[in-house]
């Protein structure tokens, strides 16, 4: 997690935000990093720059900065997370509504809860207690009435009826019984699914195509999707496809969130030594390995350490790598050609990490 606990004045943060970069370049590959920003607190929740904007806490109040360190929608939220298709979710006078770039509501602040982004131009809503889903309109799609329901996809909504999960449409409808313990949305065509403590994977037709034998699952993405079994007293991460087929034995200590076809994972031998890297999902085969540490690819590349305990290289998915000017605790996956790297365990202070080409 990345945290800010230093409070600073407006003032003191608008002059201290002057985006003095130092530009690194290796072969196509060119980085920028910013000179060091203070700030009280920034979303941690939302990956950042989602419409190249981030959500910052400044004097106790919520707003926007851009990518230059300049506050372009005025600190006024009692809470925010970062942009997502376009819009933002903000809490202001105890209620939760939406708004877009110009920090202008288009979703107004009614709302008990929220989904903290809109998912396929739909989000979830709570009020009283109960749960349903607005579009970008703020019109009700689903009616507010579920103690829980999970992001639509797929024109299908997994809720919670009593204590079983079932499946809905955009009208609202039942079209896969509630009788599971617990279920993900729709992706690629299938969801897991729980029955009995072990999860598996159901069509939209509600027939079981991959069988109940996990103790943890995800929702398929571009095919793929992480498994965990329990072997001994280990909890053991795999990568499988729609198929069921394993892309990637389940024998390691953790995989990373699968992006860009790839699988960022740790090994851990039997004297308890950790290894990792980054395999290919296309071919189930490592990549390249790292020493000290390793992040979640996004837009091509990926951030890791190099002979250091701190992050300072940036690598494509060939193992090539150009070093960072400097040194980061934590840095955020990119999105839309920006990151967040943390300067210490305090995570106080942080740079603007910006991908040019």
């Amino acid at each position: 997690m990345l945290g800010i606990y230093k409070k600073i004045s407006i003032l003191f943060f608008l002059l201290f935000l002057i985006f003095n970069c130092i530009s690194i370049s290796a072969n196509a590959m060119s980085v920028e990093e910013s000179n060091i920003i203070s700030l009280e607190d920034f979303d941690k929740v939302v990956q950042p720059f989602g419409s190249k904007l981030i959500a910052v806490k400044i004097n106790g109040k919520w707003g926007y900065m851009n990518t230059q360190g300049k506050l372009v929608i005025p600190a006024t939220f009692q809470e925010a997370h970062n942009f997502s298709e376009g819009l933002a979710s903000v809490k202001s006078n105890e209620k939760w509504g939406y708004i877009d770039t110009t920090g202008k509501f288009v979703i107004k602040a009614e709302y008990e809860g929220v989904a903290v982004t809109f998912n396929n131009n739909y989000t979830q809503v709570e009020r009283k207690g109960k749960w349903g889903v607005i579009n970008k309109k703020g019109n009700i799609i689903i009616p507010i009435k579920y103690s829980k329901i999970n992001p639509v996809n797929e024109g299908l909504a997994s809720v919670k009826l009593g204590n079983k999960y079932g499946f809905i449409n955009l009208k609202g409808k039942l079209v896969i019984s509630t009788k599971y313990e617990d279920a993900y949305n729709f992706h690629n065509g299938l969801a897991p699914v729980k029955s009995k403590g072990k999860w598996g994977y159901i069509n939209k037709s509600g027939k079981l195509v991959i069988s109940y034998k996990y103790i943890a699952a995800e929702s398929f993405n571009n095919g793929y999707a992480r498994v965990v079994i329990k072997k001994g007293g280990n909890y053991l991460y795999g990568v499988i496809d729609k198929a069921g087929k394993q892309i990637i034995i389940p024998k390691f200590y953790q995989i990373l969130s699968l992006n860009n076809g790839i699988a960022p994972y740790l090994l851990q031998n039997s004297s308890g030594e950790i290894s990792m890297g980054y395999i290919s999902l296309k071919t189930g085969k490592n990549l390249f390995k790292v020493k000290k540490s390793i992040q979640v690819f996004s837009e091509g590349y990926g951030f890791a350490s190099y002979k250091e305990n701190l992050l300072n290289v940036i690598y494509d998915r060939n193992g090539k790598k150009i070093y960072l000017k400097n040194k980061y605790y934590d840095i955020s996956p990119l999105k839309n050609g920006y990151a967040i790297g943390t300067l210490d365990f305090e995570e106080a202070n942080f740079r603007i990490i910006h991908k040019v080409k």
